[in-house]
């Protein structure tokens, strides 16, 4: 070996025991286990199918709730322009977007109201092969189907809270503070139910608890992200494009968004089934096998 080889080889001791050690802690075990798991988990694809189908879903819901109650809807979406800036340039594109005023609820009717919440259930199908692929466990029958609307209601009731919420506490001296407590708090339960509740109760509540947390903190520094992305990506994406611009910003941001309850469920799921102290503390009394990876990359 040559004397820079061996120079290379004597400087690259000290980090290889340095990541051989860190690879020993329950810290190092956690992260190599939670990396290899959201490399198989296919992240990116789950996140893009969350988030079009929550696209797909939500909108339809937000149109015919606005042709039910046209004057509420135009306050909504004239206060939404004002609380993100957008500039005058672009309100009508945005305002545009977010539904025709002309829209009543004869058009809509009753069968069209079914259709739509039948629509919106996509999204709940989608997150019900994410959480049965991440706990290996079989997709519920067809018989617990209520709960694919149940998960969708319970999202959107966390939603109307949280706006509540912003509204009620307008001008308040501590908003931001209170409003991110709020919003950790509703996320997190949220995202403490839907799993349990789509996967029938299979899994125990304190199993899902480490992943709802990271949901929770993740979802609340993604609400105050929103506050400086939504403005530029509204603004940009309607000037260059139109509506359909408004449409690609908002399916960027969801996609964001279902990123982060996608590595919240990988790693949650790597904390609570782990063998170290902080799994134990998870699971309690509770016995749990840990899933592995199968090389067809579902459930087996």
């Amino acid at each position: 070996m040559t004397p820079a080889g061996e120079q290379a080889v004597t400087r690259a001791r000290p980090l290889a025991r340095v990541v051989g050690w860190f690879r020993a802690t329950e810290l190092g075990r956690l992260s190599e286990r939670s990396l290899r798991g959201l490399l198989t988990f296919e992240i990116f694809d789950r996140a893009m199918t969350l988030a079009a189908q929550a696209f797909t879903s939500i909108l339809p819901i937000i149109i015919v709730v606005a042709s039910f109650v046209p004057e509420q809807a135009a306050d909504l979406r004239d206060e939404l322009v004002d609380q993100l800036g957008i500039p005058a340039s672009v309100e009508t594109v945005v305002e545009d977007a977010m539904g025709d005023r002309s829209v009543t609820a004869n058009q809509v009717g009753l069968l069209g109201l079914f259709l739509v919440l039948v629509s919106a259930t996509s999204f709940s199908r989608a997150l019900v092969r994410m959480y049965c692929r991440a706990w290996d466990v079989p997709r519920p029958s067809a018989r617990t189907a209520w709960r694919w609307l149940a998960a969708v209601i319970a999202i959107a009731l966390s939603l109307l809270l949280l706006r509540v919420t912003v509204l009620a506490l307008s001008g308040f001296r501590f908003e931001t503070a209170v409003v991110g407590v709020v919003t950790l708090l509703v996320n997190t339960a949220l995202w403490l139910y839907v799993p349990w509740l789509l996967l029938a109760a299979r899994i125990p509540i304190r199993l899902l608890a480490p992943g709802a947390l990271i949901s929770g903190v993740g979802l609340m520094l993604a609400s105050y992200a929103s506050q400086i992305y939504l403005p530029l990506a509204l603004t940009s994406s309607a000037n260059r494009f139109g509506p359909i611009g408004v449409a690609f910003a908002y399916l960027t941001w969801l996609f964001a968004l279902s990123f982060v309850v996608v590595v919240a469920t990988v790693v949650g799921q790597v904390i609570a089934t782990d063998d170290g102290r902080l799994g134990g503390l998870v699971r309690g009394h509770v016995a749990v096998q840990r899933p592995e990876p199968s090389p067809s990359g579902e459930p087996s």
